[in-house]
């Protein structure tokens, strides 16, 4: 039986809040020392569960690195990532955002890190001028 990617998000969507509710603890705890980020990654993760383009792409630059496969390498514009959010959050990065728990990297940036099918992925997090946002998913590690 083929799953479609349509039929996935429909069922990581009914599964998302439960899904939430397990991990919400750890967004917490997440960086008790930052508690700024512990309640943004909280927003963060509720609008990678509600698929809320606005608020994800909420103080992104583009384009913006986004290796999520070998066809999908950046988001070049907010429009394009508004138009292809699923190709950029697929059921495997927004499983792996509800579950992750960021890591302070010395630069003050946080790191959500992950493997998926043999690769290592990284998903960095910024903050510039009192904002955090995403600033790029890479393969490996910053």
């Amino acid at each position: 039986m083929k799953l479609s990617a349509k039929s996935i998000t429909r069922s990581l969507t009914k599964i998302a809040p439960l899904a939430l509710l397990l991990v919400a603890p750890l967004a917490f705890s997440a960086d008790k020392g930052d508690p700024a980020f512990a309640k943004w990654w909280q927003k963060f993760q509720m609008a990678v569960m509600r698929h809320d383009i606005r608020a994800i792409d909420k103080g992104v630059e583009f384009p913006l690195d986004w290796q999520v496969s070998s066809e999908v390498r950046a988001a070049r514009s907010e429009s394009d990532f508004a138009a292809n959010f699923g190709l950029f959050f697929t059921p495997e990065v927004t499983k792996n955002v509800l579950a992750g728990k960021p890591e302070k990297l010395a630069n003050g940036n946080y790191v959500v890190n992950w493997k998926s099918n043999g690769k290592d992925y990284s998903l960095i997090i910024r903050f510039y001028n009192g904002v955090y946002a995403m600033e790029s998913l890479i393969e490996g590690h910053p």
